[in-house]
């Protein structure tokens, strides 16, 4: 009882920091439940952009149902003595701060009573050392035979399948930690969670949370099979957002000739009202309650203003650095080409939204 209160308040703290961290933050339920429903055993997932994800994980735990703890695979580093000044590498002031921090042992302390787990990865974690020695599949296999045995015991595992940051905005490769599991229990269920950033409409992101309903995995997969349908099952959690959607008009042929500021706005208020009307649950709770004049406005004068876009008169067009596919990890990526990075964000779509905006095109008189 005593943890379980400790767990709550530690949770609750982390959370807190959304208001911090986000300009607006806002949730939805694919059900309309207003419950984290999990079938057991199961699994809770999410896509990882970045640190700030903490935040919104401990956020769900107001949605959790008491009876089905959680169990949290955490990278074994971060449990260990001197994480922090290891990990970033501070100067000054702040590694002052974060070394004070390491010595006081909060970080494992917090981790360990919201029941984080620790495992090995081949990417990090000694991996030359264990290689060399012939121990490291093992030890990785054997991390996830024993998260598998916390799912049997009844607990419920969250993680995040991709194993490291979205680099691009698309998902990345599913990694096999999930397949193991899978191959281990058989009957297995999964509850994907949507952790949509929108970066573009103020100088903090704005989060948009989805909580899916659970899904059973299919019988008889492969890991190729079930890789595609998880990754398949959290992009039906990644929602349209004023930046995503604006981004995605960018990238049409229209900007690449030419095309007059009216009819490109037009043209985005055009389909969000049929999105509205028509699938509506793709919609991010910003796009459905931001005003869309004010953003698109606002988005047109960013994108001049850093040149990812050039304007003559009434007419604006595409540059070459709207088109450029930046090198680097996840940071320096969407710092680069934000527009790109958010296009890609609700690549899934494409097809979706070409259909919206083809048949809208051909019912319009041009301008």
């Amino acid at each position: 009882m005593i943890n379980r209160i400790l767990k709550d308040l530690i949770l609750r703290l982390v959370a807190l920091s959304r208001h911090f961290l986000f300009q607006k933050f806002y949730y939805s339920f694919e059900n309309d439940s207003c419950k984290l429903l999990i079938h057991f055993p199961g699994i809770v997932t999410a896509n990882h952009v970045n640190p700030m994800d903490v935040s919104v994980v401990c956020y769900l735990n107001r949605f959790y149902q008491e009876k089905l703890p959680l169990v949290v695979p955490a990278r074994q580093d971060i449990l260990e003595p001197g994480f922090l000044v290891k990990e970033f590498e501070p100067k000054g002031i702040q590694k002052m701060i974060l070394g004070w921090i390491d010595f006081s042992g909060i970080l494992p302390s917090m981790l360990k009573t919201v029941n984080a787990y620790p495992v090995k990865r081949p990417f990090r974690d000694n991996s030359r050392e264990l290689t060399g020695r012939n121990t490291l599949r093992d030890l990785v296999n054997q991390n996830w035979k024993d998260l598998g045995n916390e799912i049997l015991s009844g607990k419920t595992l969250f993680l995040f399948p991709e194993g490291t940051y979205t680099i691009n905005g698309e998902l990345n490769q599913i990694r096999q930690g999930v397949y193991l599991l899978y191959s281990q229990i058989g009957s297995l269920s999964v509850l994907p969670i949507g952790l949509n950033y929108d970066y573009l409409l103020y100088r903090k992101p704005v989060m948009d949370l989805r909580i899916g309903a659970p899904v059973q995995f299919p019988k008889d997969m492969d890991r190729v099979t079930l890789a595609q349908f998880l990754k398949t099952l959290m992009n039906s959690q990644i929602l349209i957002t004023p930046g995503n959607l604006f981004s995605y008009f960018l990238y049409t042929d229209e900007i690449k000739t030419g095309i007059s500021i009216e009819k490109f706005r037009l043209q985005i208020i055009d389909i969000i009202n049929s999105l509205k009307k028509d699938k509506k649950n793709l919609l991010s709770g910003s796009l459905l309650s931001e005003n869309p004049e004010r953003y698109i406005h606002t988005m047109i004068s960013d994108a001049i203003q850093s040149k990812f876009i050039l304007k003559n008169e009434d007419r604006i067009w595409g540059t070459q650095k709207l088109y450029r596919t930046p090198n680097g990890k996840n940071d320096s990526f969407r710092k680069k080409n934000p527009y790109l990075y958010h296009k890609n964000q609700i690549q899934h779509l494409s097809q979706t939204l070409d259909s919206f905006r083809t048949r809208h095109t051909s019912e319009s008189t041009p301008l």
